[in-house]
């Protein structure tokens, strides 16, 4: 069977003459880097193959569509970082074996069946695998292999692609979710008690209508003591007759004007009689003329 790498060998395999400008140590430093992010890949890959395969329940065919294709963009990052490696003069240490013994990733669930179950299976694993990638790429910048670097660089950034599209299906708060949605109810809180406000300063409109009441309250008062004037001018030591009348209103007025206190309202009853009294005599003046003539 031969050394395996997860019985302590490292991941360089054997080294070929090169003509790279890169120093020997930078070459290796380098290699052992690919390699590692290769079987990590290698290992996701078949991860990802077997959600594809077993996904069931709802959303199935996005699903299984989705994971094929981050499968086959796996792929093409193992063939790129294999392809870099052996640039290099290094040997690709990425069969399954070698994998499944030296992958950094967890080993997938074999239980899960539905959807949403390998959704977040498969986002952790292309959680942790681009954190691998992105401590492999600031490895390689230190070790002034630039070349490395940008190659992990543009893989980061599509493995971090599909980790947002699957992450999409399941996170739905955001950061500190607890935090913020508990702040979100406190601003909503303080309209309700803005809108507290409104109905005191409605409720004070009220007071001021009834201060209006009380103004036209005030006004049946002047316009009782009217009468209690002309009670008062008549020779009459009583004006309040008026402000007890004053809730009736003009009829009230009228109804002071018939009774017979005062001295003028005495004489305003015999003038009307005698005036009914000169209607009632006029036809016996016209009768007594109609007697001469005839």
């Amino acid at each position: 069977m031969g050394q395996q790498p997860g019985q302590g060998q490292q991941l360089s395999g054997h080294e070929f003459p090169t003509k790279t400008h890169l120093p020997p140590e930078t070459r290796r430093g380098s290699i052992e880097l690919l390699n590692q992010a290769l079987v990590d890949t290698t290992d996701l890959l078949t991860q990802v193959k077997f959600a594809h395969w077993n996904v069931r329940g709802e959303n199935f065919f996005q699903l299984h569509e989705l994971f094929e294709e981050l499968a086959e963009e796996l792929e093409e990052h193992a063939d790129e970082i294999a392809e870099r490696a052996t640039s290099l003069g290094g040997q690709a240490m990425a069969t399954t074996r070698i994998a499944a013994a030296t992958s950094r990733l967890p080993e997938m669930r074999t239980d899960a069946i539905r959807g949403t179950e390998y959704v977040e299976l498969v986002a952790e694993r292309v959680a942790i695998h681009d954190a691998n990638l992105s401590a492999a790429l600031q490895a390689a910048t230190a070790n002034e292999d630039l070349d490395t670097a940008d190659l992990l660089n543009e893989i980061s950034r599509e493995v971090g692609r599909y980790r947002w599209f699957l992450e999409a299906h399941f996170i739905t708060q955001p950061t500190g979710s607890e935090g913020s949605v508990g702040q979100q109810p406190g601003i909503g809180d303080q309209q309700p008690e803005m809108s507290g406000q409104q109905p005191r300063t409605s409720s004070q409109q009220p007071e001021m209508g009834g201060q209006q009441f009380g103004m036209s309250e005030q006004q049946p008062g002047m316009g009782g003591s009217q009468p209690g004037m002309g009670a008062s001018q008549s020779g009459m030591g009583e004006p309040q007759p008026g402000i007890g009348e004053s809730q009736s209103g003009m009829g009230g007025q009228q109804s002071t004007q018939q009774q017979p206190p005062t001295g003028v309202q005495q004489m305003q009853p015999p003038s009307m009689d005698a005036q009914v009294g000169g209607e009632q005599q006029q036809p016996r003046q016209q009768s007594d003329h109609q007697r001469s003539s005839y």
